[in-house]
């Protein structure tokens, strides 16, 4: 049986990081809102991060998506200076730049060409000596050839961002649905009604999938949506104080340091 019918002025389809931030916006502007989450709000990919902001060193080529990377990340102070300010919890988010390293003549041609583009595209970056990088983290290895620096990158602690952010949606009313997976948004003569959970109806007129990736969770929907899961592995090792000021890059994994001494190192993206 389904549960009496609750009516919202928007509804949200996933309560990870996304998803939670949306309900912030929304609530401020005084719409009622509810965020449907099939588990617990944030305990997915908005849990298992590195929280790395960098979407200079990562990108391959000058795309739209890259520019709507970069006025994302220009917009991160305000973003999180209102979340603690709101909460009194911290984010660690930092404009700290990044180093990508050079350890072979492949990494070196690969670099070369990224940097190129970079230049033209208006992209603050520049080459740093050996010397230059480890005179700034004298942690690392002597195997480095020069590296390809990027100051605009920044980097937050995303566990602790989810939480700031779900304490600030809490606090302005946002309503939680967890342990409800959506399996159909809820269409009549191609109107939208709600969302059909496995447990009740929920009515709104606007729907937000914002399920990640598991946003393809209605088959009967009628378009596609080109996305699919992927998962990466990262391990954690902890020190005493943290071992480098920038986030740290190769071609094969990425190392950032948290203030309690985490080293967070990432490795592999696989399709799963």
């Amino acid at each position: 049986m389904l549960d009496a019918m609750r009516t919202h002025d928007v509804l949200i389809v996933g309560g990870g990081l996304i998803g939670c931030a949306l309900a912030c916006e929304l609530a401020k502007a005084k719409q009622r809102v509810a965020v449907v989450e099939k588990g617990e709000p944030g305990q997915e990919a908005s849990q298992a991060a590195a929280g790395m902001l960098a979407p200079h060193a990562g990108a391959g080529r000058r795309t739209p998506f890259l520019q709507f990377l970069r006025d994302s990340l220009e917009m991160y102070p305000q973003f999180v200076g209102e979340l603690e300010s709101e909460t009194g919890l911290k984010t660690e988010f930092r404009r700290c730049g990044l180093f990508y390293v050079v350890l072979s003549e492949d990494d070196e041609k690969f670099l070369e060409e990224k940097r190129e583009w970079q230049v033209q595209s208006l992209i603050e970056t520049g080459w740093v000596s050996a010397k230059d990088v480890r005179d700034r983290e004298p942690h690392i290895g002597s195997c480095v050839r020069r590296a390809l620096y990027f100051p605009g990158d920044c980097q937050v602690d995303n566990v602790r961002l989810f939480a700031a952010v779900l304490a600030r949606a809490r606090k302005l009313g946002v309503e939680f649905v967890p342990e409800s997976p959506a399996i159909r948004v809820w269409i009549e003569k191609e109107v939208v009604r709600g969302v059909l959970t496995e447990k009740e109806k929920l009515e709104s007129p606007v729907v937000v999938n914002a399920a990640g990736s598991w946003a393809p969770f209605d088959p009967e929907l009628g378009f596609e949506i080109p996305v699919k899961p992927a998962r990466g592995q990262i391990a954690v090792f902890a020190h005493h104080a943290p071992l480098f000021r920038h986030i740290i890059q190769t071609r094969r994994v990425y190392l950032v340091s948290r203030d309690d001494g985490r080293v967070l190192v990432g490795s592999t993206v696989e399709s799963a």
